[in-house]
């Protein structure tokens, strides 16, 4: 109901004033409600076959039509998880997860916030290649081939069990792959896929106290290149670093903008912040300093935020609540330390990394020096002697500021743009790690270590009719577009930390 101001109106030329008044409080309204409430559209605007040619030269990515037992089975089994149907709740939406449904305003004003869980990157994955700019229904104009099964969701299925019950499943595709012609054309060098579990539980006949399966052990995937959510520095070159999935996945540029802004304005009233995951089983030494920062941060005289995920019953948004609250982060270097660096990141928070390895993981997606975006405290010093509050605080503002701006100029490549949508102006987590396998690949194809790809066969295999009917139309037609406006991610703030940076150091 619209509020009166004054006395009432006496005559027509009062009433024709608080008609248009009301007129204009009313499209105000209007408007106000369309810019928040209603969801953004993609950036869509259809490309001509011409700008997709020359986008796509050289990268083009064929997705194998696999037996729905390799993975839509897969994420059907979630209903025998528990009673509850947290699982499939958690898997829902192509692997986002259940939206977020906060008032507040950090995520009012920027839709696509997802409850999405931490082991959610194969889902995330196939369906985002599925809408990708350069899939095609040709095999033999493929540079790149996926194949898109779920190890590590078929694992929290079968962990636990016989050797014989886990690798069934891997046993059972490696069979339907070596039928594949693509796959004997060059041993399975040009073929890829995810892992959205740590290596070492797909490594168990590398020693005798490893548990899981022996996939990245069998003939027919040791060739392959591998997108790991961890991976170590002593993997191959065909391993290539994925982030854990975050909570947030955006449909546009303006949505990317509109969370950066949030998190450089977002105030900060505590100096670091530490989460306790729900993690149970780790080294001694990962123990004793978690519990020393711990202790640390409930001192009375220390400017920390603490929250206690042990009982894993802490929301997505709360963790995100915590970042938001603190200028640092400080990270522990467990699987779920690992995705709450991701968070941290994203929420703006510069982490204070304990394990140097950390930065290995993660090369493509992190900057070539650790020093412009983190801050390095040996885990080794934190039990002993030093003192987090007391580390920080040698850091100087202007140089904190140039930290800061590194990590909101990072969060576009670490997070995964909603998998329905294109942003061709945004290169998101995934597109990273695709750009690095293609370079992979013309390096290999540069030094002659393989053939050139045939022209003249094509390659498909069992299903591949499937494919090209499912996925023909849509990478031809409909789904392949280019961004309208929005350009490039502004890169002022990176400039202006670099600046900053030179005026005080750690």
């Amino acid at each position: 109901m619209m509020k009166s101001y004054g006395s009432p109106a006496k005559g027509s030329g009062r009433a024709s004033r608080l008609r248009l008044f009301s007129l204009i409080v009313i499209c105000l309204g209007v408007v106000t409600w369309l810019h928040y409430d209603v969801p953004e559209k993609a950036e869509t605007k259809k490309a001509d076959p011409n700008t997709i040619a020359r986008m796509c030269e050289g990268r083009y990515i064929y997705m194998y039509d696999l037996p729905a037992r390799f993975n839509k089975d897969v994420v059907a089994k979630c209903r025998g998880r528990d009673d509850t149907g947290q699982r499939c709740a958690e898997l829902s939406s192509w692997g986002m997860g259940v939206p977020y449904n906060s008032k507040k305003p950090e995520y009012a004003g920027v839709a696509h916030w997802w409850s999405t869980s931490l082991y959610s990157t194969e889902l995330l994955l196939h369906h985002r290649l599925s809408n990708h700019l350069c899939l095609t229904p040709h095999a033999a104009q493929a540079h790149l081939f996926y194949v898109p099964f779920y190890p590590g969701l078929h694992l929290e299925h079968v962990l636990g069990f016989s050797n014989t019950t886990i690798d069934e499943y891997y046993d059972d595709l490696a069979r339907w792959i070596r039928r594949q012609p693509a796959f004997k054309r060059y041993g399975a060098k040009d073929h890829f896929f995810a892992l959205g579990r740590t290596t070492w539980l797909f490594r168990r006949s590398l020693s005798p106290v490893l548990d899981g399966a022996n996939l990245e052990q069998m003939p027919e995937f040791m060739p392959m290149m591998k997108l790991e959510v961890e991976r170590y520095a002593w993997d191959d070159q065909d391993a290539f670093g994925l982030p854990y999935p975050t909570d947030f996945h955006p449909i546009s540029t303006k949505q990317l903008r509109k969370w950066q802004a949030t998190v450089r304005s977002a105030k900060r009233p505590y100096q670091f912040a530490c989460i306790i995951p729900p993690d149970s089983k780790e080294p001694e030494a990962a123990t004793k300093t978690r519990q020393a920062v711990i202790q640390q941060c409930q001192m009375p005289s220390t400017s920390c935020a603490l929250l206690n995920c042990s009982r894993g019953d802490c929301s997505h948004e709360q963790v995100m609540d915590l970042y938001l609250s603190a200028q640092y982060a400080v990270q522990d270097g467990s699987n779920y330390g690992l995705r709450y660096l991701m968070d941290s990141l994203v929420a703006g928070a510069v982490p204070v990394v304990l394990w140097n390895r950390t930065y290995a993981l993660y090369g493509q997606h992190f900057p070539s020096n650790p020093d412009s975006f983190s801050v390095y405290l040996p885990y080794i010093d934190v039990p002993e002697w030093t003192s987090v509050e007391h580390r920080l605080s040698k850091v100087a503002p202007a140089r904190y500021r140039a930290l800061q701006l590194q990590v909101i100029h990072m969060i576009p490549s670490l997070v995964y743009v909603d998998p329905s949508h294109v942003l061709s102006n945004v290169r998101d987590a995934i597109d990273i790690a695709i750009d690095h396998m293609v370079g992979l690949w013309r390096d290999r194809k540069a030094k002659h270590e393989y053939p050139v790809p045939s022209t003249t066969s094509e390659p498909g295999g069992a299903g591949s009719g499937t494919l090209e009917a499912e996925h023909g139309k849509r990478v031809m037609d409909a789904t392949l577009g280019e961004l309208s406006g929005g350009g490039e991610i502004a890169h002022q703030e990176a400039e202006e930390g670099n600046n900053a940076g030179s005026e005080g150091g750690l």
